[in-house]
């Protein structure tokens, strides 16, 4: 499972997790910040492939 770490939340979360969920990244490394939910759920379906994306 990979985590996709929310802007608003620290970018220190991605080392806490990615030993237990490896491909853990944070938001302003992957689109930078300030995009909008519909771009977070196209990263979604592109990279993290996520079972919920675009539904």
């Amino acid at each position: 499972m990979k985590f996709l770490i929310d802007e608003n939340l620290s970018d220190k979360l991605v080392a806490r997790l990615d030993a237990d969920f490896p491909g853990t990244q944070h938001v302003k490394h992957v689109l930078m910040s300030a995009k909008s939910d519909a771009d977070l759920w196209e990263l979604a379906k592109r990279r993290l492939h996520h079972p919920y994306a675009g539904r």
